[in-house]
């Protein structure tokens, strides 16, 4: 149950090097408003956006750094954490949802930019 794992989670943290094309994982967790640090595969940067943190692929420094930000910000500025939360759920609910992209492809197909 996705669901239920999720909303278990405080933070959500994907580590992939290589192999992401859109990693559906991170779309999930942030609809259930768990934020993500997440390396830089893939189209995690244009999921996350300003809701989670970013880092480099292959730097453990970087991802030890940014989860122990998203823990310390969790711990000590609770009003902060709960708006992070609510943006995380607010763009996928906004961004990525199953209407939107229906939407989306009807606009490209409408505007002639793909013909069959």
């Amino acid at each position: 149950n996705i669901l239920q794992v999720m909303n278990g989670l405080d933070i959500f943290i994907q580590s992939s090097s290589y192999g992401e094309g859109f990693p559906n994982v991170v779309a999930e967790s942030m609809a259930c408003g768990t934020p993500c640090v997440t390396t830089n595969v893939g189209d995690s940067k244009h999921i996350v956006s300003n809701t989670g943190w970013i880092v480099p692929i292959i730097n453990s420094e970087e991802l030890a750094k940014s989860i122990l930000h998203a823990m310390n910000e969790k711990e000590s500025n609770q009003s902060s954490w709960i708006e992070r939360k609510n943006r995380a759920r607010d763009r996928i609910v906004g961004n990525f949802t199953l209407k939107k992209m229906i939407k989306e492809y009807e606009l490209v197909w409408s505007e002639g930019i793909i013909k069959f």
